[in-house]
């Protein structure tokens, strides 16, 4: 059965916090995490008033999954900054 309205804005309101961690007050996310055994990665699309971009950021080799995703959260703000 498909999801009715309320459903799909309730999942794509869910945040991982690894790209969207700090994007600036008018800036929007909408992406895919992923993990597997020392392996993340983030992709999706940012959103600003000045336009958007899609990005794809791939990590291997944190011991502490934790700094992965803080790592992928600064790339993440850098460029939503860009954007706003």
């Amino acid at each position: 059965q498909a999801l009715d309205q309320h459903a799909r804005e309730t999942l794509l309101d869910i945040k991982v916090d690894r790209l969207p961690r700090h994007l600036p007050e008018g800036a929007t996310y909408r992406g895919k995490t992923g993990t597997i055994n020392g392996i993340a990665h983030d992709c999706g699309v940012l959103q600003g008033p000045e336009g958007s971009v899609a990005v794809a950021v791939l990590t291997q080799g944190f011991e502490n999954p934790y700094d992965a995703d803080r790592f992928i959260g600064r790339i993440g703000t850098v460029l939503a900054e860009s954007l706003v």
